[in-house]
């Protein structure tokens, strides 16, 4: 044979043993860790695909009506959609006797956990019983939203959904990062200036919803080995994490033990929630605030590893300042509930957070339903009447 021919099938039997290889890998993948799809697969916490949301020219973004995708990440997969209203779920009850609607951040649309199995649907199920009488409870939840997006996004759903209750889901972790940061991204000069005041909060510009980059979504769909290669490339990441992120993250932690960084945040996200009670006055519906508390302040094994990663290695914060500064900015009539408390009952048994995603897990959910139900069920006793009807 000649050296050209004989190189030609040299080459030939490493590309048919390359191939082989990939195939037989792909098939073992598919067996041993199958995943239902690919089309949101590309970091190892997953990511809400481009074009789920559109731009706003107050909210900066809104999701869109009749949108669907599917989650998946290392820990968790779910099927994801929105209704007519841009609401996660399916579309409203056509005459519910009574309906709850939930506002808030990622916490509440819970990208990452079936809709099923969201504390929303299982409040539904578990207010039902309670009280008699279907309860439809709605997912108004829009990641990265702070408390001035959120209650702008209430403003526009009101007359459209007409509840007879409210529930506002804080987050204690970022939500009044996001109200400073959006505020001085609103105010400032051309030159790129800070105003002061808003300057010390941290970046100017909060962070956009995540997408799924181009690259890593065409590698997630070629097959499951990719998969594998997109979770790693995103594990890898994580082992790197951008200094934006770690710059947010010391000031999550920072105004747990800085008052007077409580105090510069709670200027703007009071005045929002002022408007909250504003708005829930005109509208002549009962408005509550859950508290939510972040992961570290949960499962407090966690507390020391972020203390470190934001720099604040010594500290001892455990969030009573925040909760009780939060609570003081809260007007009179607007309800209020830590679901700090309720949830570290549980958590040396139960992972109530996920442990790369910061947010909560199946357990967790099935937990907050848990402690919400006698709140709302009172709410909606003490509500009366559905607005719908008067």
């Amino acid at each position: 044979m000649r050296p050209a021919s004989l190189g030609l099938a040299r080459l030939g039997l490493l590309l048919g043993s390359a191939l082989g290889s990939l195939l037989v890998a792909e098939l073992a993948v598919r067996a041993w860790a199958p995943v239902r799809s690919a089309s949101s697969l590309h970091t190892l916490v997953g990511a809400v695909p481009e074009g789920f949301y559109e731009r706003d020219p107050q909210l900066r973004h809104v999701p869109r009506a009749h949108r669907s995708f599917e989650w998946a990440g290392i820990e968790s997969e779910a099927t994801v959609r929105t209704n007519g209203l841009g609401l996660r779920g399916p579309e409203l009850v056509e005459d519910p006797a009574r309906r709850v609607l939930v506002v808030g951040d990622s916490f509440t649309f819970a990208a990452q956990v079936p809709e099923e199995e969201t504390a929303w649907q299982l409040l539904s199920g578990r207010l039902t019983e309670e009280l008699g009488e279907e309860v439809e409870v709605l997912n108004g939840g829009v990641d990265h939203y702070g408390c001035r997006q959120g209650v702008g996004w209430l403003e526009r759903l009101l007359p459209e959904v007409q509840p007879d209750v409210v529930l506002y889901n804080l987050y204690l972790g970022n939500d009044l990062l996001d109200d400073a940061q959006l505020r001085a991204r609103q105010r400032e000069r051309p030159s790129g200036a800070r105003p002061r005041g808003a300057a010390e909060s941290g970046p100017s510009t909060p962070p956009e919803p995540a997408h799924a980059g181009e690259s890593t979504s065409r590698l997630a769909r070629l097959g499951r080995v990719s998969h594998l290669a997109a979770h790693a490339l995103g594990f890898a990441r994580m082992l790197r994490p951008d200094p934006s992120e770690i710059e947010r993250l010391h000031l999550e932690v920072r105004q747990l033990v800085d008052p007077d960084l409580r105090r510069e945040l709670l200027a703007e996200s009071g005045e929002a929630l002022r408007r909250l009670d504003t708005v829930c006055r005109e509208h002549r519906t009962w408005c509550g605030v859950a508290l939510v508390p972040p992961a570290y302040l949960v499962h407090t094994e966690r507390l020391p590893a972020t203390l470190r990663l934001a720099g604040m290695e010594g500290e001892a914060p455990d969030g009573a300042d925040l909760v009780a500064d939060v609570e003081r900015a809260l007007p009179p009539r607007l309800a209020r509930l830590d679901l700090g408390p309720g949830l570290r009952e549980v958590a040396s048994s139960e992972q109530l957070y996920f442990t790369f995603d910061p947010h909560w897990s199946p357990a967790g959910h099935a937990r907050v339903a848990e402690v919400l139900t006698p709140f709302l069920a009172a709410a909606l006793e003490e509500a009366g009447s559905p607005p719908r009807s008067r």
